[in-house]
């Protein structure tokens, strides 16, 4: 629950009182020694270290999640979130090599389950923001498979557009940056298909 109202701090641009709650939240995981919620706990203080700029922290929680995720030989999840943050601090800090080395595992996933109805990434906390990250490493290298990429994430965002009959619940999916990045970036001029 913690973690839960970190991720809603989060998007209601609180990150700070998103970190504490995510703190809490790793506190009583580890104190019950519940590596599930564990999990989901370090993986929403990380996005909130990252968005307060803490890299180091940040960096450390998303390798932490991958590390628990594969110790527990679950499906990837909350990994590809991980993934996908690792991309993101290293991308930030200039180091595109390690970028498309961290972005490899995510593309060949994307790769592999394409076309299905979440891409593969029906347990992940945010997808569309997993294929952003690894197509923007892609666009700064000059790759091709970016676009493909970004085509997919806006093709799974009109899908998802399509599940609400209500416009304002439609213009909310746009209201979440990368989602609103997404749709620029590929061209479309709405959500709509």
């Amino acid at each position: 629950l913690l973690a839960r109202r970190s991720a809603l701090a989060l998007l209601d641009g609180q990150p700070d009182a998103a970190l504490d709650l995510a703190t809490e939240a790793v506190d009583l995981a580890r104190a019950v020694d519940d590596r599930i919620d564990l999990l989901f706990a370090v993986l929403h203080r990380s996005l909130a270290a990252e968005a307060l700029g803490h890299t180091a922290a940040a960096e450390a929680g998303f390798r932490e999640v991958i590390e628990i995720e594969e110790a527990m030989e679950a499906v990837p999840g909350r990994a590809w979130d991980a993934r996908a943050g690792l991309v993101r601090l290293v991308y930030r800090q200039g180091r595109l090599d390690d970028a498309l080395a961290a972005a490899q595992p995510i593309i060949t996933h994307l790769e592999q389950h394409e076309g299905g109805r979440d891409h593969g990434l029906g347990l992940c906390e945010q997808p569309l923001r997993v294929h952003l990250s690894a197509a923007r490493a892609l666009m700064a290298a000059g790759d091709d498979r970016a676009e493909v990429i970004v085509q997919r994430a806006s093709t799974l965002l009109a899908r998802w557009a399509d599940d609400f009959e209500e416009p304002i619940r439609r213009q909310h999916l746009l209201e979440i940056p990368y989602h609103a990045e997404i749709v620029q970036i590929s061209g479309r001029s709405s959500i709509d298909r």
